[in-house]
């Protein structure tokens, strides 16, 4: 009984965190490879258009980070619903937006995931960055605390 009980112990101090830890890292994941799914179907329609005219603005869907999984109701966002982007439930908030003005005088176009994963208040955001001409580049992830604003 004596064994059991420090193993028990043992197992919610040390055990249950690594657990969590784990859980949040695949679910994090998950939702990178939702975006890189996005990112696919915006590609495509921006070859098949000759252009992101048509997809730029799109989102915030769901509008806001709860930290637990909501229904994103991405088929209310027109651009999403054209392009078939309706992943269900989300931990994070995904959006396609002009990104900063470039050296050459440009904005490319950025497509985000961002959430606050833990409710702890950092925020892990991933952003993908493409060009005018509808090729876009790998994943990038950035960190930032809720009090510290936007890191770019």
């Amino acid at each position: 009984m004596g064994l059991a009980l420090v193993l028990a112990a043992g197992f919610f101090v040390f055990g249950l965190p690594l657990l969590r830890e784990y859980n949040a890292r695949s679910e994090s994941r998950e939702e990178r490879a939702r975006l890189e799914r996005l990112a696919q179907l915006l590609t495509k329609a921006c070859a098949d258009d000759g252009g992101w005219d048509a997809l730029v603005p799109a989102g915030p869907r769901p509008p806001s980070y709860t930290g637990k999984k909501q229904d994103g109701r991405f088929a209310r966002d027109p651009v999403f619903a054209r392009i078939g982007f309706d992943p269900g439930a989300v931990r994070y908030v995904y959006q396609v937006r002009t990104g900063h003005l470039s050296k050459s005088g440009r904005r490319p176009i950025e497509i985000s995931a961002e959430g606050d994963f833990e409710g702890d208040g950092s925020i892990e955001r991933w952003v993908i960055h493409c060009d005018h001409d509808c090729a876009c580049g790998h994943v990038s992830r950035r960190m930032r605390w809720l009090d510290e604003g936007n890191v770019e």
